[in-house]
């Protein structure tokens, strides 16, 4: 029924997705972990034990199929998170965490497809107790990034396809403030990942760049106060988690962000509008120059 699936993501992917999460320590030296197979195993296999599943929607797979379209939607009707399209050929896209799911159906097709599916993930399937296809590669190559203000935008997966329905993209995107990424996670039909405050302590901060210098010096003070006040809870025994409540939303987050050409595009038409507020308006500009190939230029703004 199907003739080739073709993994767009790694089990690389997905450790340093999760890295992010609980992590202050760089990219580079996250990437370095990924030397130690033994490391990557025991991550994964704790996220899927303990079910925190929503790593797993940063990568990818597209299916090549043989069946009739319509018969397809029939098969797929109980995952909507499965994209479908019928060009020269039928193709099928979900991503692993509807795999994982997939693998309790009631639909002996469905079953096997994700068991095939997940054995492309050689950490991930070798965790399940399936044969992987391959050895492990946990090589991971971000593209060249783009930067300004202190705001970072790092390629991850850039894979285009002729339908944008299974085009894939992911970004890590440091160096905004809270106030930023509040706006970014609205954007429900992609993926988030998002530097957690329980685990990270506070760091730099952003600030719009456009007010007058009183202002800005007036704000910085009180942001740093918010940052001590955090460090001063914590030396009294407050825990991370709690302390965290009198932080400002200038505090800087980074964020592993994934999803298809048609989310990124809402995502786009949107930010890119010159009523979004600025901040994400930039990062819009930044994402833009990989999905949409525009000239990135040190902004207007």
């Amino acid at each position: 029924m199907y003739e080739r699936i073709e993994p767009v993501g790694s089990d690389a992917v997905i450790y340093l997705a999760a890295r992010i999460s609980r992590s202050s320590k760089s990219l580079k030296e996250l990437i370095e972990e990924l030397e130690d197979l033994a490391l990557v195993k025991r991550l994964i296999k704790s996220l899927f034990t303990l079910g925190h599943l929503s790593v797993f929607e940063h990568s990818l797979v597209r299916v090549h199929l043989k069946e009739d379209l319509n018969e397809l939607r029939k098969v797929f009707f109980e995952f909507k998170y499965i994209e479908l399209s019928d060009e020269n050929e039928a193709v099928a896209s979900f991503n692993l965490r509807t795999a994982l799911e997939m693998m309790q159906s009631e639909n002996k097709f469905l079953r096997d497809l994700a068991v095939r599916s997940i054995t492309k993930f050689p950490v991930l399937a070798s965790i399940l107790g399936l044969k992987p296809e391959r050895q492990p590669d946990l090589t991971i190559s971000l593209g060249e990034k783009v930067e300004q203000d202190g705001i970072c935008v790092y390629p991850v997966i850039q894979s285009d396809y002729p339908n944008e329905k299974h085009a894939f993209f992911s970004f890590v995107v440091e160096g905004i403030s809270r106030v930023c990424s509040h706006q970014f996670v609205r954007h429900r039909t992609l993926s988030f990942t998002q530097q957690s405050q329980r685990h990270v302590k506070p760091g730099e901060f952003y600030l719009p760049k456009n007010l007058k210098d009183d202002v800005i010096n007036l704000m910085i003070k009180g942001v740093k106060d918010s940052f001590s006040l955090y460090e001063k809870l914590v030396r009294m025994g407050v825990k991370k988690e709690d302390a965290r409540y009198v932080l400002s939303q200038a505090t800087s987050t980074r964020v592993f962000v994934s999803g298809r050409k048609r989310a990124w595009d809402h995502f786009l038409d949107l930010r890119l509008d010159p009523s979004a507020q600025a901040e994400i308006r930039k990062v819009a500009k930044m994402i833009s120059h990989f999905i949409r190939k525009d000239e990135y230029r040190i902004s207007e703004e």
